[in-house]
């Protein structure tokens, strides 16, 4: 099982925090000023409402930095998805279930044969793309030899 987290699914999370810290903030900022100028009443003094104030304009705050964190993430997706396009295309003429199976004997449990295939795979990988991550090298091994196995 591979450990790599893709630049989109990064993006998603980060995204989804964001706006969760945009609306919990906002939402609370205004219920807390509303507070404040005296619109609510709330059993709270002045100084722990103030206290409450800070906090949710630090929500906003770094809401405001998942944001762009967000949109510099869009950047590493497309050369992401570059790289992997580049990879694929190598596979397609590189990879044969043949040629990586050719020194496994044939009775080797198909587990071990298709583990002994995903780490050809991947050193392959790392030696054609030296650029990629090894835990990205893991997860497109994986995805390769699966297609290739079944």
């Amino acid at each position: 099982m591979s450990t790599y987290n893709s630049a989109r699914s990064k993006h998603t999370d980060t995204r989804s925090s964001a706006w969760t810290f945009l609306i919990i903030g906002g939402a609370g900022f205004l219920f807390i000023t509303f507070a404040l100028i005296g619109v609510i009443t709330l059993p709270l003094s002045v100084f722990s409402l103030a206290v409450m104030e800070i906090v949710f304009i630090l929500f906003l705050i770094v809401a405001l930095i998942s944001f762009r964190q967000a949109m510099k993430l869009l950047d590493e997706i497309s050369r992401e998805d570059s790289l992997e396009a580049r990879i694929r295309a190598w596979a397609a003429e590189n990879l044969s279930s043949s040629e990586l199976l050719a020194d496994i004997e044939v009775d080797t449990a198909e587990e071990v044969r298709y583990l002994m295939a995903s780490e050809r795979v991947k050193k392959q990988l790392l030696q054609s793309f030296p650029e990629l991550d090894e835990s990205h090298a893991d997860q497109l091994s994986e995805d390769f030899c699966n297609k290739l196995f079944s």
